[in-house]
């Protein structure tokens, strides 16, 4: 819900006004700065999207919906708020992706123009996954802005894009669109890898992919999840003769390891595993949860899966 004189509500709240955007968006002095970072906002770093209501702050990472920011501004309760909004003169804010999902209940056609709603990620999201920008233009990885979410390209062999992953910073959602995305022909970021590279790092999040070639690390993809496919396995066949499996150091991701050289041992593709109690003060099971050093670690002492009986033995 927002004012049907949004920015005439948003001089009455006594936010400062920088301009009205081409984009559609109220470019604003944060009023949050203060309180949240100890000064003022030195530029300009907070937008409010006239068409939803929605606002966020790239620097100190306020942000929320309209009703949110009339509390804050207010001091008032949510209820407050809203009712101060309706006494603006009030319009409904439909998010334009919602209805552009809602508009007929067919497949919708995928393009690289589907992407257009979606910003790279921000500073704040890339060091807390300690992720380099250039790895996510690499592997086309997004930022849903207005809610927060990674977008996480879905393209298949010839790298034509079929769809994307949503995911929330806290984990706490995950999405594919289309609904019914069937990514078990793809390996995210396949794209990146050449022919006859000389090894390939195979790992179950897209984010830890992106994360290894954030250290350095060529030739790192993602199965999306803790299972590889006759199809995901033939695209790895068709790339190297050495991969390197690191799924997670827990139950599901050590079933998915054995799984992998049962299945395709004999295959002709040397398979190299980590021995995860070699790293030391070791608390996380997968990269994302590692220091650096101990990613170092755990790719420098990967051992040839024909041990896993011993590794099994170990864990």
């Amino acid at each position: 819900m927002i004012p049907g004189d949004i920015v005439g509500a948003v001089h009455k709240l006594g936010i400062r006004v920088n301009q009205i955007t081409d984009s559609g968006e109220i470019n604003c002095w944060c009023p949050a700065h203060f309180e949240r970072l100890g000064r003022a906002d030195r530029k300009p770093s907070f937008n409010i999207n006239i068409a939803k209501g929605v606002f966020n702050c790239w620097s100190c990472h306020f942000s929320g919906n309209f009703p949110q920011l009339v509390a804050y501004m207010l001091g008032a309760s949510i209820d407050e708020a809203i009712s101060w909004i309706h006494k603006q003169g009030t319009i409904q804010a439909v998010p334009r992706i919602l209805a552009k999902r809602e508009k007929d209940s067919g497949v919708e056609e995928i393009s690289e123009a589907s992407l257009a709603l979606f910003v790279p990620p921000p500073r704040w999201a890339l060091r807390r996954r300690r992720l380099t920008i250039e790895a996510c233009e690499r592997y086309g990885v997004l930022w849903d802005r207005e809610r927060d979410l990674w977008i996480i390209p879905v393209r298949d062999e010839t790298g034509k894009l079929i769809g994307w992953q949503e995911k929330a910073e806290d984990y706490r959602y995950f999405s594919n669109y289309p609904k019914r995305l069937k990514k078990s022909h793809c390996l995210f970021g396949l794209e990146t890898v050449p022919v006859g590279v000389d090894r390939m790092f195979l790992l179950e999040s897209p984010l830890d992919a992106v994360l290894m070639h954030s250290l350095g690390y060529e030739g790192a993809v993602s199965s999306y999840g803790a299972s590889v496919s006759d199809e995901q396995f033939k695209l790895v066949l068709k790339r190297t003769d050495l991969l390197i499996s690191l799924f997670d150091d827990d139950a599901p991701g050590r079933q998915a390891r054995d799984k992998l050289y049962g299945r395709y041992m004999g295959s002709g593709l040397r398979i190299a595993v980590p021995d995860y109690r070699k790293i030391p003060g070791l608390k996380g099971k997968d990269p994302g949860e590692m220091t650096e050093e101990q990613i170092r670690i755990m790719v420098e002492t990967v051992v040839p899966a024909t041990l896993l009986p011993l590794l099994r033995a170990r864990e």
